[in-house]
């Protein structure tokens, strides 16, 4: 996506359950957040699939701990919610032309067709 519309990652960064991770930094703030412990890196992107499994596989295993700890008026709802990741991405404009608002993007013209069908059906529903 960043490439096709004209930029480069200059940093990623993949945070999986962030409620949880919010409320366990909270209780400790003078202490430094390890943003490089996370368990997704920018190279897991390299393969989409592995990284769609990975990505699976850290939210079963996060989904199994208890929510128990964390209070509901924390994260701002009645009840605590579902295991929810953030994926926070710096972008860098490195073609000279004009701006393309950038999109997710396949080089199959069929990939593309698809999308945009799905697009249309959950739009226009």
């Amino acid at each position: 996506m960043a490439a096709h519309s004209g930029f480069e990652i200059g940093d990623f960064r993949y945070v999986d359950d962030i409620a949880n991770r919010t409320y366990s930094q909270a209780q400790k703030p003078s202490e430094r957040f390890d943003f490089d412990a996370l368990p997704m890196r920018l190279e897991d992107t390299a393969k989409e699939e592995s990284f769609q499994r990975k990505i699976l596989q850290q939210l079963i295993a996060n989904s199994k701990n208890s929510r128990d700890g964390i209070p509901a008026d924390f994260v701002g709802f009645d009840y605590c919610p579902l295991v929810f990741d953030y994926c926070f991405v710096a972008l860098r404009k490195i073609s000279q032309d004009g701006f393309r608002t950038p999109y997710q993007y396949s080089a199959s013209s069929v990939v593309r067709w698809n999308n945009w069908l799905k697009f249309f059906r959950l739009a226009f529903r």
